[in-house]
């Protein structure tokens, strides 16, 4: 039992035979090396050389598995073959010979199929690579990607394809897309590609996502992988893109309103001034003082075309680079002081009170001072309009942090917290206050970009729904 356990651990292959020279059971390195678990009751002559072949009827004998393990261990022990130990002398030197050459071979397959195995643990650490590398590159497009075999089960997906649908992707893996996506459209799309007769090569369609509150809208491509190109191709999958157009579709939808609200905005001080024209012109205001009312409502109107107009054309050229911006010393408090000035008729009108609250300290800022007026201005008029008969707004300056910080305090209808973030985008106008005045939506898109694009300063905005609305202005103060 003792040799028996010996040769099971010796590191040289040996196999052990049954009494008909049939394979009984190997040791762990032959087994290793030849995998002769699967072949065990076959002849010796499958696996040995034909000069091991003799060996077969010398030793069949119920004792031959327990002699060859005694004639092994001489061989270790002493370094050669003791002829004493049951082996005839004369086979002696053919066993040794014969057993040699068994063990050569064995040693050459092993070291083969180690070869072997070091190549298939290169090839799959290489393959692991770039399966990871793949996931990468997935994980670091923005637009979602999923892709399926020909079944419509998921094979792959990145991380924005995984936050879009909610889904994790390790956990979904060979999922139906159907079960994944959940939208009708994309399912209809992926199955009419499918079976196209035409081999139409994708499809373009567009899904929304989400609730009212956080609606997405997306442009979703859906490509056909063939096999190969030509009539034989087959479907091997699907891959789907969807890329985030909400903007885009936001951008173009408020274009589109801008275009009828400047349209309309236009065409009322055109109206109204040309109506005062004609009325002049006919002589149907004798009285001088209809005259005059009619000639300060002509010029009011010319004003507030002209700062549309002016609106219109400095935003475009601040986002095109091409604005000429002249840059000088100037006293905040008198530029301040001019707004006040033009403004109050404009509050008068709907009896409230533009109060101005300035620093005492004289400071000056490094600006251009038609742009600072029309920042400025744009704010106040804007708290006019939508702050209700008998309101007030308070112009304030002050000099804080070395920045020279302007406020515009009314008591208006108040701007909803969801609305904030958003107000000074171009053609944006809040929903509940659009019907309290008329505008485009570029006069405070106009003024951070004044600000904050051409001087560097920083534009912020608190409100309180029925209470009012606070702008502040911070500009940096000259050297």
């Amino acid at each position: 039992m003792k040799s028996r356990q010996w040769i099971i651990l010796v590191a040289l292959a040996v196999v052990a035979l049954g009494a008909v020279a049939l394979i009984v059971w190997p040791n762990l390195r032959a087994d290793h090396a030849l995998s002769l678990h699967v072949v065990v009751g076959a002849p010796l002559l499958v696996l040995c050389s034909a000069a091991l072949g003799w060996l077969a009827p010398r030793w069949l004998a119920a004792d031959a598995p327990d002699r060859l393990a005694e004639h092994l261990e001489a061989v270790v022990r002493d370094g050669r073959l003791d002829d004493a130990a049951g082996v005839p002398a004369a086979g002696g030197s053919r066993l040794l010979s014969s057993l040699g050459a068994f063990m050569g071979a064995v040693h050459e397959r092993l070291e083969v199929q180690q070869l072997a195995l070091r190549e298939e643990q290169i090839r799959t650490r290489i393959l692991q690579a770039d399966k990871q590398h793949m996931q990468a590159v997935l994980n670091s497009i923005s637009d979602a990607v999923l892709v399926t075999n020909a079944f419509g089960d998921v094979t792959l997906a990145n991380g924005a394809a995984e936050d879009v649908w909610n889904f994790t992707f390790e956990a979904e893996r060979r999922t139906p897309v159907a079960d994944v996506a959940g939208d009708v459209l994309l399912t209809q799309a992926m199955e009419q590609l499918r079976q196209s007769e035409h081999r139409v090569p994708r499809k373009v369609i567009e899904i929304e996502r989400g609730t009212d509150g956080d609606l997405r809208i997306y442009k979703a491509t859906v490509s056909a992988v063939r096999s190969e190109q030509g009539e034989g191709s087959e479907l091997s999958g699907m891959v789907v893109v969807l890329h985030d157009v909400t903007r885009e579709r936001e951008m173009a939808r408020m274009k589109n309103d801008f275009v009828s609200k400047v349209t309309h905005e236009l065409r009322t001080p055109l109206s109204s001034i040309r109506a005062y024209v004609e009325m002049l012109v006919e002589g149907e205001a004798e009285e001088p003082e209809t005259r005059n009312e009619f000639y300060k409502i002509i010029d009011s109107e010319s004003d507030r075309l002209s700062r549309m107009i002016d609106n219109i054309l400095n935003i475009s050229r601040i986002e095109a680079g091409v604005t000429k911006v002249q840059k000088e010393n100037l006293a905040l408090t008198g530029l301040l002081k001019n707004v006040v000035e033009v403004l109050t008729p404009q509050a008068g009108e709907k009896h409230q009170v533009l109060e101005a609250e300035l620093s005492p300290v004289f400071y000056q800022v490094f600006g251009d001072r038609d742009m600072l007026y029309q920042a400025i201005l744009n704010v106040v008029s804007n708290a006019i309009k939508y702050t209700p008969e008998g309101g007030s707004i308070r112009l304030s300056s002050d000099l804080v942090g070395g920045m020279a910080v302007v406020k515009v305090a009314d008591t208006g209808l108040g701007i909803p917290k969801d609305d904030l973030p958003r107000l000074f985008q171009k053609f944006y106008r809040v929903g509940v206050n659009k019907g309290a005045a008329k505008g485009t939506g570029l006069g405070l898109a106009l003024v951070k970009e004044i600000v904050e694009t051409l001087h560097h300063g920083k534009v912020s905005v608190e409100s309180e729904v029925g209470k009012g609305t606070t702008f502040v202005l911070q500009l940096p103060v000259a050297e």
